[in-house]
């Protein structure tokens, strides 16, 4: 039940914020908006309504917000009005009555006058289906109609489609603050020293490949930017550092260089900090790692002495081995052993290491070894950030989510990636991110999870909003590009033809993505962990 609040709530936000931005931007060009309402329709009940304007024999007076106006009242129609005078001078109508001209058997019923222009008021309702927002603009494919959208100017019309996108990401970049300064997850492992260089600080101090740097002064040490960042500070100082090699702990003191040699740092070490290990998943039998005696949980920690901490690393290993035994370190039940396996060919068709990289922490198979792997992370902390850092965060990981979107059709088509993995997902696939990210929040009994998927699902949608397919911001927008360079207005009636029926497509093809969310699901379990 819970899914199912936070899915309609964080959607509700997404697509009100959109027609928000759509909202705001044709009131600021002149565009008359007839009605601004949360959720969609039918009508549940109107809540209020700005001013309008109706000029009547050449006097234009100004439309209470109080006055009901007949939907379908248009310029040139026929009314009976009631006015009052305002404290400003001005006229305003209290009461409007449309005749019909079947009630007026003399043609002109007393006091009847016809409207000479007409600028409705804009009326904000709330609607029965609970979804986001809903925006009507007077005459969106009617250039004749005064004040309608379609009248406007390319410029005009062009910043109204693109508001809505515009406001998706600028809501992004606040949920991506709000998530950073509150605090979201930073893996943490232990650092190692991968590279000595001679005659250093490190090397003077007995600083060894393969040694774990625990802390410095006292202060543990969780990823390798800790150790950056305070040594940093310490330049010219003496420091002590706290290392472990194996199960031997010992301490070392040394003074960081202030002006080191380039590209060896003032310490003189090379470090990298292990954020995964590699979980056995399931191992198939008669192959390399039933032989070796593998089985469903063990963590598999190194191979010939090698820390191994995903896919990729244990791909590239294989690799050099060139189909040569492996000795494999494994954990399991808190003992270590040794096992000897012995690969099978890798093929041609093993996965890329960008491939492996986009699987991020889902589950791969390793057909060399028989067995299927997925990473699991060490260790997490919660970091916070100031608002400036922040800030500049969040626009970084907007952008990058944007560059992601475009550029991942190009990777399927290259093959860096696999398809699957490149899988669009519907309202079905979206619910079970949903899920899973409430269910993380509720563990964990933080809200970053919940941030962090409104952020993605907001730059996505600005984005989609955004391509040039019919009866999308973007195919509107394509519409507006052409007629520009052929300096004629395709006419209304070929592009709500085309529009919708590119609207029909899109519905079919969410009908078809719906049905791969169903019969066979992404995996989204490591998506915020």
């Amino acid at each position: 039940m819970l899914t199912i609040i936070v899915f309609i709530l964080i959607l509700s936000l997404l697509i009100f914020v959109h027609e928000l931005g759509h909202f705001i931007t044709a009131k600021k060009v002149g565009i008359v908006v007839e009605e601004f309402g949360i959720g969609y329709p039918p009508r549940a009940v109107k809540v209020w309504q700005d001013e309008g304007k109706i000029t009547l024999d050449g006097q234009e007076m100004v439309i209470g917000r109080k006055t009901k106006v007949p939907r379908d009242l248009q310029t040139g129609a026929t009314v009976i009005v009631e006015t009052k005078l305002r404290p400003d001078g001005r006229m305003e109508t209290v009461k409007i009555e449309a005749i019909k001209q079947d009630e007026d058997d003399d043609g002109e019923a007393e006091g009847a006058v016809k409207i000479d222009a007409l600028e409705k008021p804009t009326e904000y309702s709330l609607n029965w289906i609970p979804f986001g927002g809903y925006v009507k603009m007077l005459g969106e494919e009617d250039p004749t109609a005064p004040g309608s959208f379609a009248s406007k100017s390319k410029r005009a019309r062009f910043t109204v489609l693109v508001a809505g996108a515009t406001m998706n990401l600028i809501t992004a970049v606040i949920l991506f603050t709000i998530m950073f300064m509150t605090g979201q997850p930073e893996p943490v492992g232990p650092t190692y020293v991968i590279e000595v260089v001679p005659n250093s600080p490190a090397d003077q101090a007995g600083i060894q490949p393969n040694d774990v740097i625990v802390n410095v002064d006292g202060i543990a040490i969780e990823a390798a930017q800790d150790l950056v960042d305070y040594v940093d500070t310490r330049r010219g100082e003496r420091i002590t550092l706290t290392l472990l090699q194996g199960d031997t702990e010992r301490e070392v003191n040394l003074i960081p260089r202030v002006n080191p040699p380039f590209g060896e740092g003032s310490m003189g070490v090379g470090i990298h900090t292990q954020y995964t290990q590699l979980l056995v998943v399931d191992v198939s039998p008669g192959l390399p790692a039933d032989a070796a005696g593998l089985q469903a949980k063990d963590i598999i920690l190194a191979a010939d002495g090698v820390v191994i901490e995903s896919p990729g690393m244990m791909y590239q290993y294989l690799e050099i081995k060139d189909g040569q035994p492996v000795t494999l370190s494994v954990l399991r039940d808190e003992q270590v052993f040794d096992t000897v396996i012995q690969p099978q060919p890798l093929g041609a068709d093993h996965p890329t290491l960008e491939q492996l990289a986009m699987a991020g922490l889902s589950e791969q198979e390793i057909p060399a070894l028989g067995l299927r792997v997925k990473p699991e992370i060490l260790g997490q902390r919660i970091t916070q950030l100031p608002f400036g850092q922040a800030l500049m965060t969040s626009v970084n990981a907007t952008a990058s989510i944007i560059i992601q979107t475009i550029t991942i059709p190009v990777a399927v088509l290259k093959k860096v990636i696999p398809a699957e993995q490149a899988r669009p997902v519907g309202p079905v696939g979206i619910y079970r991110i949903t899920d899973s990210a409430v269910e993380v929040s509720r563990e964990e009994n933080k809200i970053y999870p919940l941030l962090f998927l409104a952020a993605i699902l907001s730059t996505a949608l600005a984005v989609t909003n955004l391509l040039p397919l019919p009866a999308l911001d973007g195919g509107r927008i394509l519409f507006i590009i052409v007629e520009a360079i052929r300096g004629k207005r395709i006419s209304p009636e070929k592009e709500g033809a085309i529009h919708f029926f590119g609207l029909t497509l899109l519905l079919m093809l969410m009908v078809v993505i719906s049905f791969y969310d169903v019969s066979d699901p992404i995996d989204v379990s490591g998506m915020f962990r």
